[in-house]
C-alpha cells in the first residue's frame, strides 16, 4: 500500500531496487510532498553504491508522471489510496558496443568502442572475432588493441572511443633510372688555359682543360628501383608505380664500360658535349687564332680559338665554336654553339644591299658581348651581355641583351627578327634611332596546320553523315543474316571514323593551345627604358613608340600590340 502524502518522505536509495534479472534499476512508487524532477532521479542513480546503468529517460518521465499524480491527490478515496504501484524501471543495463570500420582504402582499420552501462565489456577475443569476420589479417596490432581496452576499462559508462588497430603497408613506389655527368661539357665554352710569362697560351694545358682521355669515366647510371608492393589490412596486395629502367644513349665515340655496365666510357680523345641529356665525344681543333697566316678553317668537330678571328677569315665547323678573342668582319658558321668572349664587330659593304663584312650563322646558342653592324642568324637563342648594336638578326629562340641584374644592356637600331621574345635595360636612343624588331612566333604555321585539321574534320564528318543512308538500306535487307551482318560491317566503319573524329578534335585542341601560347610568348621587354622611333611588328600588326617610356612591355593583347608598364617580379 502507498505511503501517505503526510509522511513527506523523499527519494533515497533504499527506493532503488534491481530488477529479478539484475537488467535494469526500478524505482519503488510512493505518495510524498516532495515534487520529484528528472534531476533528482539523476542524482539518486549518481550513488556510488548503485551499478552504473543507463539512464531510462522514458522510465524516469513515467514515475515522475505517477508521483505527480499522487502528489496532487488525484486518488481521494480509500480505494484509489490503496493502490500500490508497480516499480518502474529508470536505468537498463547495457552492454558495451563494438565498431569496427576499415577505410576505402583499406590499409587502416579502427575499433570503436562504446563503454558498457554496468553490462559486459568488449574482450581482445571479441575483437579478433570481428576482424576476422571482416577478413582482416594484416597488419593487426595487439598491443593498440590492449590500450583501447585498458582505456575503456578504467573510463565512464557510455564513452566513445576509437583507435587504429590494424595498419596496411604502403606501397613504395620505385625511381626511375637516374644519370649523372662525370664531366663538364660546358669548359670549351669557358676555357681558362694558361697564360706563359711571355704572354702566349699554353695550348696543352687549355687541351687538358677542356678533353678527355680514351676510357674516361663520362657518366654514371644509378639503376631502376623497381619499388615494393604494399598490403591492404585485409591481405590484398597493392601494387607499387614500377620505376622505369633507361638506356644509355649512346653517341659518338662512347660505349658502355665493359667493366662496369652503370658507366659509359669515352672511346677516343676529344672534348665531351652534351647531346639530348647524353654525351657524346666531338674531336676537337686548338688554334691560337685565324688569320691569314693559319688559313681559313673548316673542321668536323669542335674548334677552340684562343685569340681572334681576323678580317676576312672564314670559320666553317660542324661542332661548337669557342672564340676567347674577338671576330672582326670574319664569317662564321658552327652547327652547335658559338661563344664569343670579347666583340663580334663588322661594317657595311653596301648600305642599299644591307651587305655586313661580319656574318654568324649559328645553328645553337650563341652567347657573347657585344655585336655591331653583323648580320646574325641564330637556330636557338641570343645571349649578349652589353649592345646588339645595328645589326640585322634572325633568331629562332629568344633574345637577350642585358646584365644579371637587367640594368645594363641594349639594342640600338638594326632590324630584329625573333620567333619569341626579347628581354634587354633599353631598347633605341634619345637620338631616336631607327630600331625595328619582328616579332615572328609560331602562329603562322599553327593557324596553317588548324586549316589543315578543321579541313579533315569536315571530311570526317561528311563520312559519318552518309552512314545515316547507309543505316536505312540496311535495314531494307530482307535476308536477317545479311541484315545483320551489314550492319555490323556499317557499325564498324563508323567506329573507325568516330575515332578519327575524336583523334582531330583532340589534335585541334593542342593545336589552339600551342597558338595560344605562342601569342603569349611573343612580347618584348625594355626593364628600363623604351625610346621614341621604334617600331614592333607581329603579322600584320605594327606598333611604333613616338615617344620616350619607362621600364616597358609591348606585347598581344586581344592579338593586337599593346604597351604596358613593366614590373620586375
Amino acid at each position: 500500500m502507498a505511503e501517505t502524502m503526510t509522511e513527506a518522505l523523499s527519494l533515497s536509495v533504499q527506493h532503488v531496487m534491481l530488477s529479478p534479472d539484475s537488467s535494469q534499476l526500478t524505482l519503488k512508487i510512493f505518495q510524498t510532498e516532495s515534487v520529484i524532477s528528472v534531476e533528482d532521479i539523476v542524482r539518486l542513480l549518481q550513488n556510488p553504491t548503485l551499478p552504473r546503468y543507463k539512464l531510462n529517460i522514458d522510465g524516469v518521465n513515467k514515475a515522475i508522471a505517477v508521483f505527480t499524480m499522487l502528489r496532487e491527490g488525484l486518488g481521494e478515496s480509500e480505494q484509489e489510496q490503496s493502490i500500490d504501484f508497480p516499480p518502474i524501471a529508470i536505468a537498463n543495463k547495457v552492454d558495451a558496443i563494438l565498431h569496427i570500420d576499415i577505410d576505402n582504402d583499406k590499409m587502416s582499420a579502427y575499433a570503436r568502442i562504446t563503454v558498457a552501462y554496468g553490462g559486459k565489456s568488449i574482450t581482445l577475443d571479441d575483437i579478433k572475432k570481428r576482424c576476422e569476420q571482416l577478413d582482416i589479417k594484416f597488419g593487426l596490432s595487439t598491443l593498440y588493441i590492449i590500450q583501447l581496452l585498458d582505456i575503456c576499462r578504467h573510463s565512464y559508462p557510455g564513452r566513445i572511443y576509437t583507435l587504429k588497430i590494424a595498419k596496411g603497408l604502403p606501397p613504395i613506389d620505385g625511381i626511375d633510372a637516374e644519370f649523372k655527368q662525370l664531366v663538364s661539357t660546358d669548359n670549351h665554352r669557358k676555357p681558362a688555359p694558361t697564360i706563359l710569362p711571355n704572354g702566349k697560351v699554353d695550348m696543352l694545358n687549355l687541351g687538358e682543360f677542356i678533353t678527355v682521355d680514351v676510357g674516361a669515366v663520362l657518366m654514371q647510371k644509378t639503376p631502376v628501383y623497381l619499388g615494393e608492393p604494399g598490403k591492404t589490412v585485409t591481405s590484398e596486395t597493392v601494387p607499387q608505380q614500377q620505376g622505369i629502367d633507361h638506356p644509355f644513349v649512346i653517341n659518338d665515340n662512347v660505349q658502355i664500360n665493359p667493366a662496369d655496365p652503370l658507366q659509359l666510357i669515352a672511346t677516343k680523345y676529344g672534348v665531351p658535349i652534351e647531346k639530348q641529356g647524353f654525351i657524346s665525344i666531338d674531336d676537337v681543333l686548338l688554334l691560337e687564332e685565324v688569320t691569314n697566316k693559319t688559313g681559313h678553317v673548316d673542321y668536323n668537330g669542335t674548334v677552340v680559338i684562343t685569340g681572334d678571328v681576323e678580317k676576312g677569315m672564314n670559320v666553317n665547323v660542324r661542332g661548337d665554336v669557342t672564340v676567347m678573342g674577338r671576330v672582326d668582319s670574319a664569317h662564321i658558321t658552327c652547327g652547335g654553339d658559338l661563344t664569343v668572349q670579347q666583340t663580334v664587330i663588322g661594317y657595311h659593304k653596301n648600305t642599299e644591299e644591307e651587305q655586313f663584312s661580319c656574318e654568324i650563322n649559328c645553328q645553337g646558342n650563341f652567347t657573347g658581348t657585344l655585336a655591331q653592324y653583323a648580320r646574325l642568324k641564330i637556330g636557338k637563342d641570343l645571349l649578349l651581355s652589353t649592345q646588339l648594336i645595328h645589326c640585322d638578326t634572325e633568331c629562332d629562340g629568344s633574345i637577350k641583351v642585358h646584365n644579371k641584374s637587367l640594368t645594363k644592356g641594349s639594342i640600338i637600331g638594326g632590324l630584329t627578327k625573333v620567333k619569341s621574345n626579347i628581354i634587354t635595360a633599353i631598347i633605341g636612343t634619345s637620338g631616336s634611332t631607327k630600331t625595328i624588331i619582328e616579332l615572328k612566333g609560331d602562329v603562322s604555321n599553327l593557324e596553317k596546320v588548324k586549316d589543315v585539321q578543321l579541313h579533315d574534320l569536315q571530311l570526317v564528318n561528311n563520312f559519318l553523315d552518309k552512314f545515316k543512308q547507309a543505316d536505312k538500306k540496311a535495314d531494307a535487307i530482307l535476308n536477317i543474316a545479311e541484315r545483320k551482318k551489314a550492319k555490323r560491317q556499317i557499325m564498324l566503319e563508323k567506329q573507325q571514323y568516330r575515332d578519327a573524329s575524336d583523334r582531330i578534335q583532340n589534335e585541334m585542341a593542342i593545336t589552339k593551345s600551342d597558338i595560344e601560347a605562342s601569342y603569349n610568348s611573343c612580347f618584348i621587354t625594355a626593364t628600363r627604358k623604351l625610346f621614341s622611333d621604334t617600331t614592333v611588328s607581329f603579322g600584320n600588326q605594327t606598333w611604333c613608340s613616338n615617344e620616350e617610356y619607362g621600364p616597358s612591355t609591348v606585347s598581344l593583347f586581344d592579338k593586337n600590340l599593346r604597351i604596358s608598364p613593366y614590373e620586375a617580379s
